[in-house]
């Protein structure tokens, strides 16, 4: 139930006047504010149940139609190895399929929208150096560990008991963050896009489109689904490419074509060192240090932050470009802005000095290096010179060693994979994903922020 609630509060002191906040909803332990989706309730139901017994039936069906015609009789060796025997498409597919997480299709677009062109190049290069490195191991578990089933086995073999149990903790600790990303983050995209809760979400999505089939067909089963989820994860990108890049467009005029695309980020590049920028008396005219009243009204733009080190070039007041390069750096000491603001100005919009090229980005502060002291410095997104954007690549190749070598899915796929098949499969299939998110964030990510 919810209750509609009218708050009354005063204030003593020098301000003895009373505000009222307008109202209030209070919800019950569990329930959420109702949000406006884009889709129908319907539509999240279709895709969670519908897709679900799809996967579960078109994948039951492979492998009864496989043991029927090949003669394969399912035993416990069958059902953890794939009979050790799968082909190197096969294997790239299913090593596509596995590492496209949540984190490949939302966080590489979010990286597109933050940082421009260099966010996806570094989340799928990033990414991609891990894969192709497992395939070393890949061969190497053909070769000295042919009838192994986990790393596990590799590990006490190898280090003894109380590395196993160790490196069992790790394994562990890798799989239920994997999984727990998986299914957040699919369900709450199901959820904001139709509304559908996302316990219901959380719940049925492995129930449906995994558990059901995997219990009856095992590894093989496996790796016919994960077949049929990178087909559908290209179709996807194709259709994203298209749309972004040669298509009609829609009214706004900011996608449709690279030319669109392009002009779009320059916009927005200066919509947010001109437009979302002011000067102190901008935000607030009745200061005493104010003279003369040029206040102009400031607009708004987010996470300046995460692009403003970008390479960037010189504008004049009236946005003629220069051509000549600059960069801002952060400033050794003091602010730009001229006194403290307070809540005059919100999160999204950002204070410059009153002389020079200076900016307040939240606690940090800015000066531009390279442009005339009329002239502003305006980063851009189509750069790869990007401070931030390379961190995160460095972030990227570091954490994601952990995410693949201690997962045990990538060495069932070499364990599965036939010995000429392996490296060739994991090769085939690192070069495959790389188009994955940086096809995902040059479309949705760029054509977002445009």
């Amino acid at each position: 139930a919810q209750s509609l609630v009218s708050i009354s509060v005063s204030e003593s002191g020098p301000r003895k006047m009373a505000s009222t906040i307008t109202s209030c909803i209070v919800y019950e332990r569990g329930q959420e504010p109702v949000k406006d989706a884009v889709l129908d309730e319907a539509w999240g139901w279709f895709v969670v149940v519908g897709f679900g017994v799809f996967f579960t039936v078109f994948t039951m069906w492979l492998t009864r139609f496989e043991t029927n015609t090949l003669g394969t009789a399912m035993s416990s060796e069958q059902f953890n190895t794939a009979g050790r025997n799968v082909g190197a498409g096969l294997t790239a597919a299913v090593i596509v399929s596995q590492w496209t997480w949540a984190a490949t299709l939302l966080m590489s677009s979010n990286m597109g929208w933050r940082v421009g062109v260099s966010g996806p190049f570094w989340y799928a290069s990033g990414a991609t150096v891990q894969i192709l490195l497992f395939a070393v191991l890949a061969i190497q578990v053909k070769r000295r560990a042919s009838h192994m089933h986990t790393f596990m086995e590799i590990v006490k073999a190898r280090f003894g008991t109380v590395t196993h149990c160790i490196m069992i903790v790790f394994a562990l600790m890798a799989n239920m963050i994997v999984t727990a990303m998986l299914l957040l983050g699919g369900a709450a995209t199901i959820s904001d896009l139709t509304g559908i809760s996302k316990l219901w979400a959380a719940f049925l999505i492995p129930l449906l489109s995994c558990w059901i089939y995997t219990m009856y067909g095992g590894l093989k089963a496996t790796f016919f689904a994960s077949y049929v989820h990178t087909s559908v994860i290209f179709l996807m990108l194709i259709v994203f490419t298209f749309s972004v890049y040669a298509s009609s467009g829609d009214s706004s005029g900011l996608y449709g074509s690279p030319e669109k695309v392009y002009s779009g980020l320059q916009q927005a590049s200066l919509h947010g060192f001109f437009t979302s920028t002011g000067t102190a008396c901008d935000f607030d005219p009745s200061n005493e240090r104010c003279v003369q009243n040029t206040q102009k009204s400031v607009g708004d733009f987010s996470a300046l932050d995460s692009f403003i080190e970008n390479d960037g070039t010189c504008f004049t007041a009236d946005k003629r470009e220069t051509g000549k390069a600059c960069k801002f750096q952060p400033k050794s000491s003091g602010t730009c802005c001229a006194f403290d603001l307070g809540k005059k100005i919100t999160s999204t919009q950002y204070c410059r000095a009153d002389k020079g090229d200076c900016v307040d980005v939240g606690a940090k502060s800015y000066e531009s290096t390279g442009c005339n002291a009329d002239e502003q410095c305006v980063p851009s997104f189509l750069t790869m010179g990007s401070p931030s954007g390379l961190l995160f690549g460095i972030t990227n190749i570091v954490g994601n060693f952990g995410t693949v070598f201690v997962d045990q899915s990538y060495w069932q796929s070499a364990v599965a994979a036939k010995p000429k098949s392996a490296v060739l499969g994991f090769l085939i299939g690192g070069m495959v994903w790389f188009a994955v998110p940086f096809c995902m964030a040059t479309t949705t990510g760029l054509a977002g922020r445009a």
